[in-house]
């Protein structure tokens, strides 16, 4: 039985491999595209929340903190169980630095290759922009100077959140480089270099 069970985790992946293998390029891109749709729009998701929960949790602690003052302790502890439950919802960071999960990126060393300014072109367009990667998290463009963003950085990627919806997402190159490659939530393809 055991060695059926091990048969079975071995054959699954490597025929998830060989037809993975066998799909044709052009239903590769669709499937490509969509997946990057869906992971697109999971953090427009996630970040919706994230903003809500952060405005309630602000919201609510001087309402905690004015009905202790009234004397209403009942009606404090019971806001103070929902400000703990909301606080309960924020992601921890892992002790074994888990690059699977957003990190900030003061606290991932590959940041120091991000910080500065970039050209940013769309291949076979002549769509062309100036952004800045700041320490900070924040990015800011030149073509939109009052839209900002935020950017986290998840494995081997970085994904830029910006204010007026957009989300682009790059590959960190495999080495230091003046050149990365991503794309945006339309599906295109953008080269980032340094000026």
């Amino acid at each position: 039985m055991k060695s059926l069970l091990i048969a079975m985790l071995v054959s699954i992946p490597l025929y998830a491999f060989a037809q993975d293998a066998k799909m044709p390029a052009e239903a590769k891109k669709v499937i490509d595209k969509y997946e990057t749709s869906v992971e697109v729009a999971r953090k427009a998701f996630d970040a919706a929340i994230a903003k809500a929960r952060d405005q309630a949790l602000k919201d609510l602690k001087p309402i905690q903190t004015a009905e202790t003052k009234k004397g209403n302790l009942d009606g404090a502890m019971l806001v103070k169980s929902k400000v703990d439950e909301l606080t309960s919802e924020i992601p921890k960071p892992s002790a074994e630095g888990d690059l699977a999960k957003p990190v900030p990126p003061s606290t991932d060393p590959r940041t120091t290759m991000l910080l500065g300014k970039w050209r940013v072109t769309v291949p076979g367009t002549d769509w062309a922009s100036n952004w800045e990667f700041r320490d900070n998290s924040v990015m800011f463009r030149s073509e939109k100077p009052n839209v900002s963003g935020k950017y986290v950085i998840e494995k081997d990627k970085v994904v830029i959140s910006w204010s007026d919806g957009e989300i682009n997402t790059l590959k960190f190159p495999k080495h230091e480089t003046s050149v990365m490659e991503g794309s945006n939530n339309k599906g295109q393809q953008m080269r980032f270099e340094r000026p």
